[in-house]
C-alpha cells in the first residue's frame, strides 16, 4: 500500500513539475485544452458563418468555452501575458494542440473509411494546419517564422515580407495570407500587395483584425507579370497589450475563371509615364 502511494505521489510530482507556468497562470495542459476548443469553435463557426456574423456573437461562443474551463477573461488575459514572455513553452503548448488535433483528424477520416462515405460526405469541423508544400496548383511559399510573440515592450510595429515569385507561376494567380492571433489590447492590419513588371501595384488592405483566423485575398492581373510579391502584418500594442500570431502562411493559387471576378474590389495603382 505505502508502495502504491508512493508512485502514485510521484506521478503527480512529475506531472506538476512539467508545467513551467507559475501559479496564477494557466497551466499548460489546460491551456492547451482551452486553446484545442478555440480552434474547433473557429472552425465551426467559419462553417455556420450566417449564424456568427457579428464579433458579439463570435465573442459569446468564445465566453462559452471560458466558462467550461472555469476560466475568466482576467486569468486569460494575464496567461497570455506570460506565454508572450515564454515563447519556448508557449510552442510546446501550441504543437500539442496541433498533434491532438490532427490525430482527431486522422481518426475521423479512418471511421469514415470504415463507414465507406464518399469523401464530400466527411465534414471536419476542427481546425488543423494544412501543408501546402509541394508544386501543385496551391502551395504556401511562406519563408518566415510562422510563429510571433509580440510583448508588451514592443508597442507598435511590422512583420514585414517580400519575395519573388515561385518557380511554378502563372499569369493570373492568386495570394492569401492567412493566420490565427490572439490579442489583448493590441490592433492588427494587413497588407498584401503585388508589383507588376511594368510599375503597377495592386494591393489590399484590412484593419480591426478580429480574434481568430484571419485572412487577405489579392488576386494578380492574368495580363500583367508579377515582380514580387510583399505586405505586412502591423501590430500596435496597448499599454499592456499583447498579439500572439500563429500559423502565418501564404498562399500562391493558380486562376480560377469562375473567380476572377475578385479582383474588381483590390485597389491599384498605375506608373505615371
Amino acid at each position: 500500500m505505502r508502495r502504491a502511494c508512493f508512485i502514485l505521489f510521484l506521478m503527480l510530482f512529475c506531472l506538476s513539475a512539467c508545467d513551467k507556468a507559475p501559479s496564477g497562470v494557466i497551466g499548460e495542459r489546460k491551456m492547451a485544452a482551452l486553446l484545442e476548443d478555440f480552434f474547433k469553435a473557429d472552425a465551426y463557426m467559419d462553417m455556420h458563418s450566417n449564424q456568427f456574423d457579428t464579433d458579439s456573437a463570435r465573442q459569446v461562443m468564445k465566453q462559452s468555452i471560458m466558462r467550461k474551463h472555469g476560466i475568466t477573461q482576467a486569468m486569460y488575459d494575464s496567461s497570455l501575458v506570460w506565454y508572450a514572455h515564454n515563447m519556448d513553452t508557449y510552442t510546446l503548448v501550441f504543437d500539442r494542440v496541433l498533434d491532438n488535433l490532427e490525430s482527431q483528424k486522422l481518426k475521423a477520416q479512418r471511421d469514415a473509411q470504415k463507414a465507406q462515405l464518399k469523401p464530400q460526405q466527411i465534414r471536419q469541423e476542427m481546425a488543423v494546419r494544412q501543408d501546402f508544400s509541394g508544386s501543385g496548383d496551391t502551395i504556401d511559399i511562406w519563408t518566415l517564422s510562422r510563429l510571433w510573440m509580440l510583448p508588451p515592450a514592443l508597442g507598435q510595429g511590422y512583420i514585414t515580407f517580400t519575395q519573388s515569385p515561385d518557380n511554378r507561376y502563372q499569369a493570373g494567380d492568386r495570394y492569401e495570407l492567412s493566420f490565427k492571433s490572439v490579442t489583448v489590447k493590441s490592433d492588427l492590419k494587413l497588407l498584401l500587395a503585388v508589383d507588376y513588371q511594368d510599375g503597377g501595384t495592386a494591393f489590399m488592405s484590412r484593419g480591426n483584425c478580429p480574434d481568430g483566423w484571419n485572412k487577405l485575398m489579392l488576386q494578380s492581373d492574368s495580363t500583367r507579370t508579377v515582380r514580387r510579391i510583399y505586405g505586412y502584418v502591423r501590430y500596435n500594442n496597448q499599454p499592456g497589450g499583447i498579439a500572439i500570431i500563429d500559423s502565418l502562411a501564404l498562399l500562391r493559387m493558380h486562376k480560377k475563371d469562375v473567380s476572377y471576378g475578385y479582383i474588381g474590389v483590390q485597389r491599384l495603382l498605375e506608373r505615371n509615364k
